[in-house]
């Protein structure tokens, strides 16, 4: 979506039928009189400049904007109120991600994404709040004040609308999907999900009207088809619209990450050992955009770096684009794009272990015999994922500890694949 920044309307011209305007002359002084022959002053000043009424107007040219820096906002249409874990935020056409506290956004639609584990609420200046939950990505524009609605993009996850005012109107952009969201009444409050597949919407509190229709609370509705779906009782789980427990991260470093000018840099150097911001550092900078890294993180040293990229890769959906760009990358280190599916299917296999077919067992076993340390390191841990076994093989073992502890997979795999 598209969004444009606010712009105060013209003033038209006032044009008076009646009486001719008197343009106001500035104060004469006295040595600017004129003087007569005989070099005395005269108090005869030049004649005020009349406009004619059938005199046309000059055109009014509306303003258009110059290039350069736009102003800044007298005061932010969004206030984070509460968060746990980290928010990162992207300010328009700036390529880096930041903290959530860093400085204060420019004008112009802001992204702000929930990563991994984390949560936040934030009031808006019509008075209503939202709420974003763990890995979930929306962008912000500045309120319409003419059409009196606020744009709100979702991305991706899960995110709330909280005590809407009556009539309250809010454009949610879901993927392909525009919802024209109006609160019917008072103190309306709904949730909306998207995992990329057919977002949904339920209703909290209140009454919603969208998409012509109104729905009322304790409703959940699916959108398929190019439209709205049967509502039913809602059964989605609601308890994320609630604060969720502070999380052992130490408070100090997560305030430092949020004020962090170049967010993905500043997690991704953090190293302190195996302590849990160490990790967790890794973890939410992979979620801001893994594409960069994870390639080359899967042939590092560090096992446990490896560990967290195919940690990540597991914790996306199989469409993801940054996933794919993943996929692709590795393709292209390994010489062949046939990788790109084969890694995606074991993704698929581990996230699903019920559904897994014998065929992806053998196809990873072989795969510990790869050169590649990226593919040897993804299929050891799918395997470990897949059959809840943690033998002794490691990815980076020497070839004759390869070989010798490789026939503990290979008996594993055997035993399950002819149950």
């Amino acid at each position: 979506p598209q969004f444009v920044e606010d712009s105060q309307p013209e003033v038209p011209v006032q044009k008076t039928e009646s009486e001719p305007l008197t343009l106001p002359q500035p104060k004469v002084p006295e040595d600017s009189l004129a003087k007569g022959k005989d070099g005395s002053r005269s108090n005869v000043v030049t004649p005020p400049v009349i406009v004619n009424k059938q005199e046309p107007p000059r055109s009014v040219v509306p303003s258009v904007p110059r290039p350069g820096p736009s102003p800044k906002r007298e005061t932010p249409s969004v206030l984070w109120v509460q968060t746990t874990g980290l928010i990162a935020r992207r300010d328009a056409d700036e390529p880096k991600w930041v903290g959530l506290n860093y400085g204060s956004p420019a004008p112009g639609p802001t992204v702000y994404r929930a990563l991994g584990g984390s949560w936040a609420e934030a009031e808006f200046k019509q008075g209503f709040s939202l709420v974003l939950d763990s890995a979930t990505q929306i962008k912000v524009a500045d309120m319409d004040q003419q059409a009196a609605t606020q744009d709100i993009e979702l991305t991706y996850g899960r995110l709330a609308l909280l005590n809407l005012g009556e009539n309250l109107r809010v454009d949610l952009h879901i993927g392909p999907v525009d919802w024209d969201v109006r609160a019917v009444v008072d103190s309306t409050s709904l949730g909306v999900v998207w995992s990329n597949t057919r977002p949904s919407l339920f209703v909290v509190s209140g009454t919603v009207a969208v998409a012509g229709r109104k729905y009322n609370r304790g409703r959940e509705v699916v959108w398929a088809d190019g439209q709205f779906q049967r509502a039913t009782a809602l059964r989605t789980d609601t308890k994320w619209l609630r604060t969720p427990a502070s999380s052992s991260i130490d408070e100090a470093w997560r305030q430092t990450m949020l004020l962090s000018d170049d967010l993905q840099t500043s997690l991704l150097k953090y190293r302190s050992g195996q302590s849990a911001e160490a990790q967790q550092a890794t973890k939410w900078g992979f979620g801001l955009d893994g594409s960069q890294h994870i390639p080359r993180v899967l042939n590092a040293n560090n096992p446990q770096l490896r560990k967290q990229a195919v940690d990540w890769m597991l914790s996306v959906h199989q469409g993801d684009r940054r996933l794919q760009r993943v996929l692709h990358q590795l393709a292209q280190q390994l010489g062949q794009q046939q990788w790109r599916t084969r890694i995606d299917a074991w993704l698929q296999a581990a996230r699903d272990p019920q559904t897994a077919q014998g065929s992806i067992f053998v196809d990873l076993v072989r795969s510990l015999n790869h050169n590649s340390l990226a593919v040897r390191h993804i299929a050891d841990q799918l395997l470990r994922v897949l059959t809840q076994r943690n033998p002794s093989f490691q990815p980076d073992g020497t070839p004759a500890q390869r070989r010798r502890d490789l026939k503990q997979w290979t008996q594993i795999v055997r035993q399950i694949t002819q149950r």
